[in-house]
């Protein structure tokens, strides 16, 4: 999960670049704003998907992990401490999401404060709500909220301004990003995001509100006077102090040329990096698992492919663990790798490791095989105690015999790496 998190964050980042270098300053709204609302769902979606072509391309190394093992003092830790780090990972998760969720209850709150404070004046596409003693001028769906202390040249340019919100439904791209908070607390990107969006609303809004009014007219309306505002996220305010030079220079702008439109083709070596990236990413194989280095590969038992090399998506059956027969693919996988962490832990010899008087973690590298009748054979350990090498030694060679890896239907020999660290108290 951890590593799927950083794939989509490195996803949102390369897209939100690709927009700040090249897009940002186009007067191609529409597509801007489809691409800002639509690349984080493209970004969730990424780490998910596979192409063929770059998966068969990448070192076969990446294709599978085993799970690291942590052994020290009395007790033995693996997956255990994995998933309880995790849990605690989830509560504080949990955690965020409900503090963002009651902050935009609070947000929600103050917004309906306004609401009913003021005077409801039905209208035929919008409604209207006049509010008391105030110069607050922004809108929310059909709702257009003005202060009473607006005159009335500013409510004019201000209404056609908010009437382009309310008629291209923005309120809907404000809620999907205050979702996106919520559920991705932690991950600034999103509220970089949500101010991107924010702010070419208002171009949008600027630009269909002009009309044949002028440009001076709305200008004298952005900068007559400093006007009071409310700070929510998820209505569209029209005097957000922050961005209103940025309104006038993009008035000011002439509109891009149609040529400009291949700045979007800057999206694809995005998705080319990205798809490479996830593709090599070590918990794209199996993201329940903990980060390991792989080092296993596949020999048939054909002679004449004796030393020919497979990956391990090309397995019909991988190795079945007794106990794990009748599952199928990555289920099968992550039965095989729990059921090796479990016999791990039940023999190592932690007693007589602990009498080696070494200090701290010591990493452990073991490799062994299973071979076309389902034996481990060919086991190697370094450690950096010949003891400590012989302890693991004696624990991958008692594994029980197993049901073999398959190729197009025949057995064949399957190597593994297994990294283990003696944590000495």
């Amino acid at each position: 999960m951890i590593h799927y998190i950083i794939q989509v964050i490195v996803c949102q980042l390369l897209f939100l670049v690709v927009y700040d270098l090249f897009l940002k300053r186009e007067t191609f709204f529409g597509l801007n704003r489809a691409y800002l609302i639509l690349t984080p769902l493209f970004s969730f979606l990424i780490p998910l998907m596979e192409v063929s072509l770059i998966t068969q391309s990448i070192p076969q190394a990446y294709q599978l992990q085993l799970p690291e093992i942590i052994v020290g003092g009395s007790e033995i830790v693996a997956s255990s401490f994995y998933a309880d780090w995790m849990k605690y990972l989830l509560i504080f998760w949990a955690l965020g999401a409900l503090s963002s969720l009651c902050f935009f209850g609070y947000k929600w709150f103050r917004y309906l404060r306004l609401k009913n404070s003021g005077t409801v004046v039905k209208q035929t596409d919008f409604t209207l709500v006049e509010l008391p003693g105030t110069s607050i001028a922004f809108s929310f769906f059909k709702h257009v909220f003005l202060g009473e202390d607006l005159t009335q040249k500013q409510r004019k340019s201000i209404l056609k301004h908010e009437l382009v919100h309310v008629r291209d439904k923005h309120t809907w791209d404000l809620l999907w990003f205050e979702l996106l908070r919520i559920l991705f607390w932690f991950n600034p990107l999103i509220y970089v995001y949500q101010k991107r969006i924010t702010v070419l609303q208002e171009y949008i809004a600027d630009e269909k509100a002009i009309g044949d009014s002028g440009k001076k007219e709305y200008y004298e309306s952005l900068l007559s006077t400093i006007f009071q505002t409310e700070s929510i996220s998820f209505i569209n305010t029209f005097f957000n102090h922050s961005i209103i030079k940025n309104r006038i220079v993009m008035l000011q702008k002439s509109k891009s040329k149609n040529s400009a439109k291949w700045k979007y083709l800057w999206v694809l070596p995005v998705l080319g990096i990205m798809f490479t990236y996830t593709a090599c990413s070590e918990g794209n194989a199996q993201e329940s698992e903990p980060e390991t280095v792989v080092e296993g590969h596949l020999v048939g038992e054909n002679p004449s492919e004796k030393d020919k090399e497979y990956a391990f998506k090309e397995i019909e059956q991988v190795p079945v663990y007794p106990g794990c027969e009748g599952l199928q693919d990555q289920e099968a996988q992550k039965c095989f790798t729990q059921k090796i962490t479990e016999f791990v832990m039940a023999n190592f010899n932690v007693k007589s490791a602990d009498k080696l008087g070494l200090e701290g973690r010591q990493r452990i590298s073991s490799i062994f095989k299973i071979d076309k009748e389902g034996n481990v054979t060919d086991v190697k350990v370094r450690a950096p105690h010949p003891e400590l090498e012989e302890i693991v030694q004696e624990v991958i060679t008692k594994l029980p015999q197993m049901q073999p890896g398959k190729v197009d239907g025949r057995p064949v020999t399957v190597r593994y790496a297994l990294p283990i660290i003696f944590a000495v108290e």
